[in-house]
Order: C-alpha cells, then structure tokens, then sequence
C-alpha cells in the first residue's frame, strides 16, 4: 500500500505519480492532519464570521422566476405594457380582497362585511406595507371595472409599498389573509386574497416549506447512511461536520455576493442541501474508510494504534486521496460553471453559486475533515478498535466459530 510505504521513515513521503500531483493541494491536506488547531480555528473564524456579516439568504435571494426571463419574452413584453399603464409601479404591488357568492347577488349585509374590511385596512391598525385601497363602493364609477355584470363577485384593491416577495410583502398578504379569515361573513360569502403579491408570498412559503423538508429528508438518509457504514456514533461525526461547516460558509458567502449585486435564485439553497449533502458525504466515506483501511495495513501489533502511528498514517492517507478529491470537486464545479452559458437567467445565475458551493465542500474535506480525525484520535472508529489486519481477520474467525 501506498500509506505503509510512505510510513516506514519518520517523514512521511508518499510516492504519488508523476503527472498527477498536485504539490498545493497535497502539501495543504497533510498540513491539516498535523496543524489541526490552527485548521479547526480557520473554520470557526469563517463560519461565526461569515454568519454574523453576510445578511440572511431569504432577504437577498430572488423568488419572482420572471425576474430571470429575457426581455424579449412574450410575458415580460406584455407585463411591461400593463405596468406602463400604472404610473405610480402599484400594477405589480397589488393585492385584492374578492368577495363572491355562488347563487345569488351580493347584498346589503355583504356590503356592510366589505365596508369593514375597507375601514380596518385604513385605519391605523391595518398591516405595516398597505398603501392605498381602491373599491367601487366609494367611486360608483369603478363597478364596471371591480364588480362583476352579475353582481356575484366584487374586488377590493389594495396597493403594497414593500416589493414583492420581500419578506415585508410576504408578511403583509399574511396579515391580510388572517384577518379576512377571522372576519365573520354573512352566511353564503366567500372572501379570498389574491394578486401578484399573494401570489409571490404563495410561491415563497412553497419554496421555503420545500428546503425545510428537503433539509430533513436529507440529513436523515446521510445519518441511516453514516450509521450503516461506520457503525460508530463518533465517526459520523466528522461528515456531519463537515457538510454543516460547508453549507453554512457557501450559504453565507453566496448571500455577500448577492448583496454585491449577483442575482441568486431562492432555489440555490434547495439544491446545495442536495450537492454539498451528496459530495460532502461521499467524500468523507472516502477519507475515513481509507484512513481506517491503512491503519490496519500500517499496524505491525496486535493492540490499538499508538498516537504518532494514527498522526503519520493520516497525513499520508491524506496527501494520498488529495489529488482524488480536488480532482473530483473541480470537475463537478466546471460542470456547474457551464451552466453560467445558459439562456435561461435562473440557470445561468444558478450554476456559478453551485460551483462555489462545490469549492467550499471540497475545501473542508481536503482540510476540516482531517482535523478532525486527528482531534478525536483513537475514539474516532468507536466502540470498535482498530488493530493489525490479520488479526482482525482471526478475531472474525473465532467469533464464527
């Protein structure tokens, strides 16, 4: 093996062929193994500081999809002639209030519901972000335009100052909503909440509620994964570790950039849960299973491993696996980077943000990972013992038998 041969000198050198080293990236992963402190402190910097300057991703991601649409589009051509025709830009911070019946006409005690609800939200109790409120029961002249010819449905029109899908908008169709529905009704009357602002607020809790359960669904399988692999509660770990650190540094560093002006689709935190979850994974099962495979190959005694033998054989296994794993990161991110070709807005935008994200998890596979495997020693493969291989092959043998 590769590792036993690099630890039969005290300096560890690992015969890694010409043409496929990469010095950096090697002489970065075994300074891991052996500066473990100053690896772990790096991380920590990064993660409680990124936490605390980049804003929440929610603020800065983008959940209107047409925002990412060509202008060339038919839709994004025929919504500006709509807005054109509201000079104050009120045509796509709307909200409607629609009150319908299915038999009959509207009356004078669902005239006198509407009337409330038109008193509440101009009266100072009303949601922060309503603007002005427009309905025919002020201006007859507007019943051609907010109530039906049948007299079954009727629209109370109200305006939103916060733009749509920000969480000030999504919180004021909330508010509205509630209120509606707590609102007694006379019998027979419908009330609903529509308008591009509800139907933004709509769209962002679907995605939210999506991501929220894409997390869990996620990080359950890794766990059943882990648990099946490693058969230790302590080497799990690690990969949970890691995956936490790197998601929560790309997720923050993403958002700066969005802050700067890079457009970020809120679909970007549904799919890196997926690809940082998914490699992060794979490539810690990789680094530990490997470590754990040359430790038994390095141990020439048939009690558990001795620090400084658990010190060499990971940075050897290390610079060993290197090149691999910066290798696999940086196809993966190219791969992604190409998406920035797209026509598409939202995969053009998408696609450089899943590269960083890809950089990142490399970065602390290459780097956090070993540390800390190097921190929890040899507890890391626990309640099980790492011995010599041929031993652990008689010990097997005895227990069958």
């Amino acid at each position: 093996m590769l590792v036993r041969d690099a630890l039969r000198g005290s300096r560890v050198s690992v015969p890694i062929p010409a043409g496929r080293r990469i010095p950096t990236v090697n002489r970065l992963a075994s300074l891991s193994a052996r500066w473990w402190w100053a690896v772990l402190g790096t991380w920590l910097v990064l993660v409680l500081g990124l936490h605390v300057a980049a804003p929440p991703f929610s603020k800065v991601a983008i959940y209107d999809f047409s925002q990412f649409l060509s202008h060339s589009s038919h839709s994004v051509r025929g919504g500006t002639l709509l807005a054109n025709g509201w000079s104050d830009g009120s045509f796509d911070r709307s909200l409607a209030i629609v009150l319908t019946r299915d038999r009959g006409r509207l009356g004078a005690d669902d005239e006198a519901y509407a009337r409330r609800l038109v008193a509440w939200v101009r009266s100072p109790q009303k949601p922060r972000g309503i603007g002005d409120v427009t309905t025919h029961l002020d201006d007859p002249r507007l019943t051609d335009s907010l109530a039906s010819r049948d007299g079954q449905a009727w629209i109370l029109r109200l305006t939103v100052t916060a733009p749509p899908s920000s969480p000030q908008a999504n919180k004021t169709d909330l508010a509205l909503l509630q209120h509606v529905r707590a609102t007694p009704r006379p019998p027979g009357l419908q009330a609903d909440v529509t308008g591009p602002v509800a139907v933004l607020a709509d769209q962002t809790k679907a995605i939210e509620d999506s991501v929220a359960r894409t997390h869990l669904l996620a990080l359950g399988l890794i766990v059943v994964i882990l648990a099946f692999v490693y058969r230790s509660p302590v080497a799990m770990l690690v990969p949970l570790a890691t995956i936490g650190a790197a998601y929560a540094v790309s997720m923050a560093l993403v958002s700066l950039l969005a802050t700067a002006g890079m457009q970020v689709s809120a679909m970007y935190q549904t799919f890196s849960v997926v690809v940082i979850f998914g490699i992060g994974t794979d490539y810690c099962l990789l680094l530990v299973s490997r470590y754990a495979e040359e430790l038994r190959t390095a141990n020439d005694a048939e009690t558990d491993v001795d620090k400084d033998l658990r010190t060499r054989t990971l940075a050897a296994t290390v610079a060993v696996l290197a090149t691999v794993l910066a290798s696999s990161a940086a196809t993966v991110a190219v791969g992604f980077s190409a998406q920035g070709l797209a026509h598409f807005g939202l995969y053009r935008t998408l696609g450089p943000a899943m590269a960083i994200a890809v950089v990142i998890t490399g970065l602390a596979a290459l780097t956090l990972a070993p540390s800390l495997m190097r921190v929890l020693g040899r507890n890391l493969f626990w309640p099980r013992r790492i011995v010599r291989a041929r031993v652990a092959a008689d010990e097997a043998l005895e227990e069958a038998a």
